[in-house]
Order: structure tokens, then sequence, then C-alpha cells
């Protein structure tokens, strides 16, 4: 009974997959990075990769971190992992990169120095192209550089 369960559950992850994505799914040792272009399929990659390592009891879902760049792409993934794994999709840790850096700094406080001369961007100008900007500078860029690298994160 088992093989046949194990052999569904492969045809369900595996078969509606190029060899490309099937090869990222598969690749279970250590993480996997996917860049691809819009339209491409990385969002259900990266859900059949978390289907995959816990049908194969690889990583529990509490072990698994999915980070995209949207919004919608956390919700797709949360969704499509709701409607095959049930309520353990809750315990996949699904993020923006964006959220999970901030969930980070907002935990671990003690562990950052953040000049109090930074604040967070607004979402309106989160939402123009600025790749790496979190913070909008109010002090020169030489002085936020020495308070991060006067203190060790040790």
């Amino acid at each position: 009974m088992k093989d046949k369960e194990t052999e569904n559950i492969q045809k369900i992850i595996l078969d509606p997959l190029n060899s490309r994505q099937r090869e990222a799914v598969l690749a279970t040792e250590g993480p996997v990075l996917i860049i691809a272009g819009a339209g491409t399929g990385k969002t259900t990659v990266v859900t059949e990769r978390i289907k995959w390592l816990i049908s194969q009891n690889l990583a529990r879902p509490a072990e698994i971190l999915a980070l995209t760049f949207t919004d919608s792409g956390v919700k797709a993934m949360r969704e499509r992992l709701l409607s095959i794994i049930g309520s353990e999709a809750y315990y996949v840790n699904i993020y923006t990169f964006h959220s999970f850096c901030s969930d980070i700094l907002r935990s671990n406080p003690d562990r950052f120095v953040l000049s109090e001369d930074l604040e967070p961007l607004s979402d309106l100008e989160r939402r123009r192209p600025t790749p790496g900007r979190l913070f909008r500078r109010r002090s020169t860029i030489p002085e936020v550089v020495k308070g991060l690298t006067d203190h060790s994160l040790h």
C-alpha cells in the first residue's frame, strides 16, 4: 500500500513539471534558489518542492522557509499548500523577502544597531523599484555605515 501511495504522490507532484522544474523540486540537499522570468512557474516549483519535501519526510513544515518577492506569491503558495496538505501548510514559513527581514529586525532589536536617523519606508516608497532599500536616509551614508560597523553582531 505504501508503494502505491508514494507512486501517486510522485505522479501528482512531478508529472506536471518540465525537466528543469522537476530538477529543482527533487534537489533535496540544501537550499535551492530559483531564478526565472515572469510566468515561468517559479511559485509552482517552490510549492511543489515544499510538497515533495513533506511527502517524502525530508522536512517537517516548520523546518521549511520559502521566500518570494510578492505578497501574491506568498498567498498563492499558502493556498496551494492548504489544498494539498491541509492545515499543516500554516506551519510552513512563507514570507516575502521584505517581511522576513523586517521580522528578523523586529525580533532581534538588540542584535541590530540602526541609526535613530533612519525610519522605515512608507508603503508607497517600498513600491518604487529601489532594490535593497528598506529605510529612508536622514543622515549621511558614512554615518550609517559607521553606526553599523561600530557594533558586533556576536
